[in-house]
């Protein structure tokens, strides 16, 4: 079973038709596809209702591609959307757990001031203060939230945007087995021609 079976399967019974569908549907969907009752709900027990990722790094793997950091080098603060305000910049969107900004308590709608000194109402403030700090320092955030005024401290981070190369791309590195081969041309390969219209 592949996700491109499961999703056929869901075009049959719930695209095509526009029928909608529930989460219960879902997993009842995928023990059909998988011939395994018990596959779907230790799926959603772990991924989907729990918390538990996936390890998407041995995964990659048997298709001979490492999934690695980026750039983990460069220093960020916040994957949220920051615009600019009036006396700084507002967070237009929610920070995540792990965010630096998150972990210093700053969130959704609060007004950034001033970060390690620097303050935010300038064009390329928030570029200056990334420019002189490395991943580890710890910053402080000045601002308001809610009409009040705080300061925070914020560990900056280096930045966990992945990306995947093939192994052969990498010093020292080779083509996989014919196994692992096989797998990524397996997994690459366009399916698009097998879908029924």
């Amino acid at each position: 079973m592949t996700l491109d079976d499961f999703m056929r399967a869901l075009w049959e019974r719930h695209g095509r038709a526009e029928v909608p569908y529930t989460m219960a549907d879902l997993e009842r969907m995928l023990g059909e596809v998988s011939g395994d009752a018990d596959v779907p709900r230790r799926f959603f027990e772990r991924h989907i209702h729990g918390r538990e990722v996936p390890d998407m790094t041995a995964l990659f793997a048997l298709a001979g591609v490492r999934l690695h950091p980026a750039d983990p080098v460069r220093p960020i603060l916040t994957h949220a959307r920051l615009v600019a305000a009036i006396g700084g910049l507002r967070l237009a969107g929610g920070t995540v757990r792990g965010d630096p900004l998150y972990e210093a308590s700053v969130d959704r709608d609060d007004l950034v001031t001033r970060i390690a000194g620097q303050a935010m109402d300038v064009a390329g403030g928030l570029e200056r203060v990334l420019d002189r700090v490395r991943p580890g320092d710890t910053v402080e955030a000045v601002g308001r939230s809610r009409g009040e005024s705080y300061r925070a401290w914020a560990i900056v981070q280096g930045d966990p945007t992945l990306t995947a190369t093939p192994k052969e791309l990498l010093p020292g590195g080779r083509r996989p087995g014919a196994a692992g081969q096989a797998f990524r041309e397996r997994w690459l390969r366009s399916r698009a021609g097998e879908v029924s219209r």
